[in-house]
């Protein structure tokens, strides 16, 4: 039996059977066509998009609610030195690795939609295989466009874009943090300036969320996720059945197949 690039991760044990994704080269992209495909990809998996994000929101919330009723019951002061530099950070660092965790997850369901596959909901919690790589990255991203903002605004915001890439290479590939920073960086060459144009979009896309009484940035978010996955598929070159993903979008059924492996 074939199998299936795309499943949730395997275990250890049989990871040297899953194949690599293939690649065919950079493909273009323009950035009113990948929203416009990412909202088509949106509406075909919209269940799984929407409910994965809510509980991917949710659930990195709990340690801290959890810390404050627990203290609370102990009659602890919450302004006091002991919560602040103990129980706070605590929470505050056990939040940001379940949004690692879960972030992994949602990066694969969003591959998965836009390859033209059907994401399934366990993949969200299927980032045990790249979450110390992933913290890796992030804590290396981090430093980075800290330093650049320090100089000047604007390397930062030049990392910020060159680097955003690096997760989706490392859940994707599953390769090292460093490879997965240094390949961003050098995709990214040549399309900061339309990358740019897209983050301001995303932040459009964003403040419609939180005008529709906030509960529309659960559908604002995924589309964000979808549209960053598309842009890194086309410029790592990963192919991806075309023909799936133009009968989504109603802006491109007609536009003409090729070989190339790009998603379209």
């Amino acid at each position: 039996m074939e199998h299936n690039p795309y499943e949730a991760p395997r275990t250890l044990a049989d990871e040297s059977q899953v194949p690599k994704p293939a690649g065919t080269g950079p493909q273009p992209w323009e950035v009113g066509e990948v929203l416009s495909l990412a909202l088509a990809v949106f509406r075909a998996n919209a269940v799984i998009l929407v409910v994965s994000t809510v509980i991917a929101t949710i659930i990195p919330q709990l340690p801290g609610i959890i810390i404050r009723l627990t203290l609370g019951s102990a009659a602890l002061d919450l302004r006091s030195p002991e919560y602040h530099w103990g129980a706070y950070w605590l929470a505050v660092l056990s939040q940001l690795l379940f949004q690692v965790f879960l972030g992994a997850g949602l990066w694969r369901i969003s591959l998965v939609a836009v390859r033209g596959g059907k994401p399934e909901f366990g993949m969200l919690f299927s980032g045990s295989d790249v979450f110390v790589s992933l913290v890796i990255v992030g804590v290396l991203r981090w430093l980075a466009v800290a330093v650049g903002l320090v100089l000047l605004i604007v390397p930062g915001i030049i990392l910020v874009l060159g680097l955003q890439f690096a997760s989706l290479f490392v859940v994707d590939q599953k390769i090292g943090p460093l490879d997965a920073l240094t390949q961003s960086w050098e995709v990214t060459t040549g399309h900061k300036g339309n990358l740019f144009i897209l983050m301001l979009a995303f932040l459009g896309i964003v403040l419609l969320g939180m005008a529709a009484c906030c509960f529309g940035i659960f559908v604002a978010l995924p589309i964000i996720n979808l549209a960053i996955a598309i842009v890194y598929l086309r410029l790592s070159g990963t192919s991806a059945p075309m023909d799936k993903l133009r009968a989504l979008d109603p802006w491109r059924v007609d536009a003409p197949t090729t070989d190339s492996g790009d998603v379209r």
